[in-house]
């Protein structure tokens, strides 16, 4: 059987992006070939009704109609398309539409060959699961048929989140696949003011079956989650119908309805919002919230976002933390581990600039780890967002409370007197060092030492190299390797230029008497 090649497109407009995709990577060894290139939404369109490819690489600033409204309804329309989003730090803002939309991965400019590489056997990997591993869904489907409920409510939860894929509804029983046939999904979720019982429970499956609804419960045991596919019903019917005789205090959230398999996690989400927005006994539509409450939320947003900032820029490290904390801990459902995700983002757009503001290099945040944009993305739960945000943000409070005027200057200086030897030794590198800006540290070294880098280092090395004339028998050659010179002779032309005598006169005349 020939070896199925994967079909790859790349959609920039700016050729010299696309030639650099396409020859930075070899395709070939990872089984796939660049066989399709678009400079606008139109192109790639054209393209891909004639022929669908297994990945797309997207950037997100297109003419006309911008990446991201052109994955929306690419995945809309081809399931099995993976989308690779090409984008920069300055594109923070569009990383939580991104995420709602399912992108498969991300990749940040500067384009680095082994990022692209890594992304691409990944996808490759996903891609490969879906077409040749029908075993292990045949296995899947028999180990889910064993609990059925149990299996039904990990469905919905997984609906809820975006997780559901066609093989996943290809391993459930016929009557979920005749149900999510309908697509279009509504969602609505319950909060109790006390434990759910269990005949409570039942008697709310017994009725939310009738209403040809879906239902899962939450670990706290006080939330319930209602799926529904019933068009033109009114949802707040629904629940009156459901919830009728049960004596239960609760209050409710009812989402949009809205079609295809990633409608219903965004119903979900939308559910939430009204929920926490609902009084006792209440049910709160999301379209009926006022522009003026969700402004308020927002505002409210971004007055602790800029209060996070300022803690940071006064050092105040425990304080930034802890809001950073209680902002993303609001999200402890694994419902709304996306909302986390979109808090993360914004959080780390704010680190970024605010690091642009001080003059450090956004570096500071990666830790030699991956970007923090991959790593937010393959985060699997809010307590796990919570801990990475919190060494983030700590970093950056560090970086930013040791990086000021002299300090920085000062630590310059004791890393010179440390490392003078190496003779790759170069303002490039120690801004890298410190992650800072190349130009600003320039100007800033000049500012506090009165000379540039390169005079400074040098006289660094000259003054040790004086040291090695008076102490050691070293031939001039060996010094200058000893001291970070690579050319011995430049090391003497320094050397005079700097003392007003040839190396050789100055050992003559102060060369120490051996004991």
């Amino acid at each position: 059987m020939e070896e199925y090649v994967y079909r790859v497109m790349l959609l920039d407009d700016e050729y010299p992006v696309r030639r650099l995709l396409r020859e930075c990577v070899d395709w070939a060894s990872l089984g796939a070939c660049v066989c399709q290139e678009a400079e606008n939404a139109a192109q790639a369109r054209a393209l891909l009704e004639r022929s669908v490819p297994d990945m797309i690489f997207v950037d997100i600033n297109l003419p006309v109609e911008n990446g991201i409204e052109f994955s929306r309804k690419i995945l809309g329309e081809y399931p099995s398309v993976q989308v690779i989003i090409v984008t920069g730090y300055e594109e923070f803002n569009y990383v939580q539409e991104c995420l709602r939309i399912g992108v498969a991965d991300f990749i940040t400019k500067p384009i680095d060959p082994e990022e692209i590489t890594e992304a691409v056997k990944k996808v490759i990997e996903r891609v490969r699961r879906r077409r040749f591993h029908h075993e292990e869904y045949e296995a899947a489907r028999e180990r889910l048929k064993e609990s059925t409920q149990v299996s039904r409510e990990n469905f919905v939860r997984q609906l809820l989140q975006g997780l559901v894929t066609s093989e996943i509804i290809y391993m459930q029983d016929w009557d979920l696949r005749d149900w999510m046939a309908e697509d279009i999904f509504q969602a609505a979720l319950f909060l109790f003011s006390r434990d759910i019982s269990p005949s409570l429970r039942e008697l709310f499956r017994e009725r939310v079956r009738g209403e040809k609804g879906l239902l899962c419960t939450f670990p706290d045991n006080r939330r319930l989650a209602l799926v529904s596919n019933r068009m033109g019903e009114d949802m707040g019917e629904v629940i009156e119908r459901v919830t009728e005789g049960t004596g239960q205090v609760f209050r409710a959230g009812i989402g949009c309805a809205r079609s295809g398999i990633n409608g219903a996690g965004l119903s979900a989400e939308e559910a939430l919002t009204a929920l926490h927005t609902a009084g006792e006994q209440e049910v709160v539509h999301y379209i009926s919230l006022e522009d003026a409450a969700l402004e308020d939320t927002r505002l409210r947003a971004r007055r602790d976002l800029r209060t996070v900032c300022q803690y940071i820029r006064t050092g105040h490290t425990k304080e930034a933390v802890g809001l950073i904390r209680q902002e993303l801990e609001r999200h402890s459902s694994i419902l709304e581990l996306n909302l986390c995700r979109e808090s993360a983002v914004e959080i780390v757009s704010a680190l970024i600039e605010l690091l642009r503001e001080k003059n450090l290099e956004e570096k500071i945040l990666f830790s030699g780890e991956d970007a923090p944009l991959k790593k937010i993305f393959q985060t699997t739960s809010c307590p796990e967002l919570v801990r990475y945000m919190e060494t983030l943000v700590r970093a950056a409070c560090q970086a930013i409370r040791g990086m000021d005027g002299s300090g920085v200057v000062e630590g310059i200086c004791r890393y010179l007197e440390r490392n003078y030897h190496d003779t790759s030794l170069t303002l490039q590198k120690i801004a890298e060092v410190f992650h800072m800006n190349y130009s600003y540290l320039s100007r800033l070294f000049k500012e506090e030492m009165g000379v540039n880098f390169s005079e400074y280092l040098t006289g660094i090395r000259v003054g040790e190299a004086k040291r090695l004339l008076q102490e050691s028998d070293l031939k001039i050659w060996e010094i200058a390797e000893n001291v970070g010179f690579s050319d011995p002779h430049y090391l003497e032309v320094c050397f005079k230029r700097i003392n007003h005598i040839s190396m050789s006169r100055y050992r003559q005349h102060h060369r120490k008497p051996r004991e």
